[in-house]
């Protein structure tokens, strides 16, 4: 029998794979250049996970937290104009803040966020597309976009009594619309372009908060300007 130690060794292995090796690889700049993020350092490193080890589904559905986080974040911090050393009126504007976006929904965030210059004209266009066809089909099981509109042949057989016993037709968006294969392959092939189109419009602001970073990282060898600049966000504005 089996000890638990070795079990576990070979369920390591399964995630030994040049794919995987690739993926970290790709990664690596990303995360290993020493940027503090306190805000979106777990959530960005667990998403790295997920994407790394294949789990598209739960890198799409974390990246969906991750938008949302950002815009609460980035948008109540707008609204605290004093130090944390000010301790009372920080703790008041921070209240305040906290309760005006706090409960609000994404769409109204989007807009909010767009009206403080926290995010650009094309990148709210984006954030919407996001919203559509990310979010609301990980995040809320509204997934019909992905099914194609169109009937699916069936045939019923017999085993006893040789034959064909009916024909019909069922559409594929009713059909498939609890099958996970579809959810799995979507997913599979857009996880990592939208955590990369999340994580540099959020690591964009980080260094706007903080300028200096741009050269301290550079010093150590990396360019941040590059990293954080991987997707364009381009195309007709709303």
């Amino acid at each position: 029998m089996e000890s638990t130690n070795d079990r576990f060794e070979k369920f390591i292995q399964l995630f030994n794979t040049s794919e995987n090796e690739q993926q970290y690889n790709f990664l690596f700049e990303r995360f290993d250049n020493g940027m503090p993020s306190s805000a979106f350092g777990t959530i960005r490193h667990e998403i790295r996970n997920c994407l790394i080890y294949g789990m598209f589904q739960a890198a799409i559905t974390l990246t969906n937290h991750y938008m949302e986080k950002f815009l609460k974040v980035a948008l109540i911090n707008s609204e605290v104009t004093v130090m944390m050393t000010d301790y009372q009126l920080f703790n008041e504007q921070r209240e305040a803040a906290i309760k005006k976006f706090g409960k609000k929904v994404l769409f109204e965030n989007i807009n909010s966020a767009f009206d403080k210059n926290i995010i650009t004209d094309h990148e709210k266009t984006a954030l919407f597309q996001f919203k559509n066809l990310y979010r609301n089909t990980f995040s809320h099981f509204d997934h019909q976009s992905l099914i194609s509109d169109h009937d699916i042949e069936l045939h019923q057989f017999s085993f006893i009594n040789s034959g064909k016993i009916s024909d019909g037709q069922i559409n594929a968006k009713n059909l498939l619309f609890d099958l996970g294969y579809a959810d799995a392959e979507f997913a599979k092939r857009n996880a990592l372009l939208y955590f990369l189109a999340i994580d540099d419009i959020a690591m964009r602001y980080e260094l706007k908060q903080s300028p200096k970073m741009i050269q301290l990282l550079l010093n150590r060898g990396f360019d941040s300007v590059k990293i954080f600049n991987q997707i364009k966000f381009v195309g007709k504005t709303q």
